[in-house]
């Protein structure tokens, strides 16, 4: 008879079911921290840090909470929130840490690997069809996922806030869900996801425009007609700018800087659902051609008008139809224009101050006064023969220069041996020439003349609205221009133009009394009046 065997009977399975209960809890798996390996911090929250890394040669995110006595509470709540979410475009858990680890986090699915405004502010950068194109990528995804989470049993409203959005390889966008620091029961749901669509996408657009151009400009999106305007479709050349705006300022003086590219959001109301939202854009997307129209856009009441300046506003909407490309042609208060890098100021429109009376700028290119910093247009400075540096009354301020008088039988070959001559101060010129030139041919004596009066005097000692640069650069010539209204002079008559200013000259082949007066003309060739047969002592000098 065998004695009965007291030895205990051990299952050689016990140790392995036990290591699989240690991890997992509660349907997670639980990692450890030295099996991850951490590549780079993604962005981070309130109570928390987001990491790229791997586990088990798998991309990961991994969410590490701030070290603290609440961090496992964090932690439990945010997985209670997102446990069981099966959806593509909302980030889902993969496991955690275990309630004794010294560092709480949660690892998240094989989601590779970068926050959504990085790869947005980088389409921005690269151009227009794959910036429209990642945008509309955004808009789908956030619709599709934020209704799959609207239709979930869920007690709590969430808000823009809560969420983080990421984007893979495959340019999938992903939400991941924070638990709201104060949860709020919702006494109607009727209207929460689009609130939170519209909440979330001018988040997203928004940090995208900050981390390319480092500044937080809130954009008013242009409401247009969508049936007036020309369609542009991705993957296709850009449209013609055939604009009217476009063709006057297209000229020689355009710089070259390149446009300035934002995303802008356009809350719409609509009866469509999120769904449908997320379906139709889908559909335009699966083609590879997206239509979007393109217009150009101008705001009379802004005086900041560098030439060259573009600002591409992409426009999104839940709906491509209502989408477009809005080109702008001046910059925005609180903008640092990219062509004269000054930051715009506030209503710049109060310093618009131009010589042809104009209340507002329009759409016309403009120029900034150095002295008062007043805005005028280019084209009127120009018709007036004005440097772009100056307003037309700052040029009137101008001190006007002495009269110059040349000695008898001086030296016309240096300009020191003139009677009255001092060297100009603070002056500056174009070039390194003498400041003064005389004509250098012998000029015979010029009989007396009675006063010249042009169509472009008053009377004989006002001269015209300078129409000229401040700086002062004379220079002489032999003969006026051809076609002139003067006419009755000889060939020979020395006189001098001045811009800036007039000045009377005495000649050493003249007789005392005779002297000359020029000043520029708009063409912007020069125009002269003779005023001859006054004596020096009495004569008076033109004034700006």
């Amino acid at each position: 008879m065998v004695a009965p065997d007291n030895t205990e009977h051990l299952d050689w399975r016990e140790p392995a079911r036990k290591r699989m209960r240690e991890d997992e809890e509660d349907g997670l798996e639980i990692i450890r921290h030295r099996d991850l390996n951490l590549i780079h911090e993604m962005c981070s929250g309130p109570g928390y840090l987001f990491h790229a890394g791997q586990y088990k040669d798998r991309a990961v995110i991994v969410k590490v909470f701030n070290a603290g006595a609440r961090a496992r509470e964090h932690l439990e709540a945010t997985v209670a929130l997102s446990k069981g979410l099966l959806h593509p475009n909302v980030l889902r858990i993969r496991g955690s840490s275990s309630p004794t680890s010294s560092s709480q986090f949660i690892t998240y699915e094989d989601a590779y690997w970068k926050t959504a405004e990085g790869p947005l502010a980088g389409a921005l950068r690269d151009g227009l069809d794959r910036s429209v194109v990642l945008g509309f990528k955004l808009v789908a995804g956030l619709s599709s996922g934020i209704n799959y989470l609207n239709v979930q049993d869920t007690s709590i409203v969430l808000r823009a806030e809560d969420f983080d959005v990421f984007l893979d390889v495959n340019d999938r966008f992903l939400l991941s869900i924070n638990p709201p620091s104060n949860a709020m029961v919702p006494t109607h749901r009727d209207n929460s996801g689009w609130a939170l669509l519209n909440a979330l996408c001018q988040k997203v657009f928004r940090s995208a425009n900050r981390v390319l151009h480092d500044d937080d400009i809130e954009r008013t999106p242009v409401v247009f007609n969508p049936s007036s305007l020309p369609t542009w479709v991705t993957g296709s050349p850009p449209l013609e700018q055939t604009s009217a705006t476009v063709e006057e300022q297209a000229d020689k003086g355009v710089s070259s800087v390149a446009p300035r590219r934002e995303y802008v959001w356009r809350t719409m109301e609509t009866q469509q659902s999120l769904a449908t939202v997320a379906a139709q854009i889908h559909r335009d997307l699966d083609v590879r051609r997206t239509p979007i129209h393109k217009l150009t856009w101008t705001n009379a009441q802004s005086a900041h008008r560098c030439p060259g300046y573009v600002r591409e506003e992409i426009t999104l909407t839940t709906r491509t139809a209502d989408s477009a490309v809005v080109s702008h042609d001046s910059p925005d208060p609180q903008e640092v224009c990219p062509v004269c890098h000054e930051v715009v100021i506030v209503a710049a429109v109060d310093f618009f101050r131009c010589v042809c009376g104009d209340s507002d700028p329009g759409w016309l290119i403009t120029s900034k006064c150095s002295m008062c910093g007043a805005l005028s247009h280019n084209v009127c400075l120009a018709g007036a023969s004005l440097s772009l540096d100056l307003c037309h009354l700052c040029v009137k301020k101008l001190p006007s220069p002495p009269p110059l008088f040349i000695e008898p039988n001086a030296d016309v070959s240096d300009p020191s041996q003139y009677g009255n001559y001092d060297e100009p101060q603070d002056m500056e010129v174009d070039d390194p020439e003498p400041l003064y030139e005389l004509a250098a041919e012998p000029v015979p004596d010029s009989p007396s003349r009675s006063l010249v009066e042009t169509e472009d005097y008053d009377w004989a000692w006002r001269a015209p609205e300078p129409r000229h640069s401040p700086w002062i650069v004379p220079r002489s010539f032999s003969y006026p221009p051809p076609g002139h209204p003067i006419t009755n002079l000889s060939p020979y008559v020395p006189y001098t133009t001045c811009i800036g200013g007039s000045y009377l000259i005495q000649s050493p082949h003249w007789s005392p009394e005779n002297a000359a007066i020029a000043s520029l003309d708009p063409t912007p060739e020069v125009r002269y009046a003779v005023l001859p047969s006054f004596s020096p002592p009495s004569l008076p000098h033109a004034s700006l």
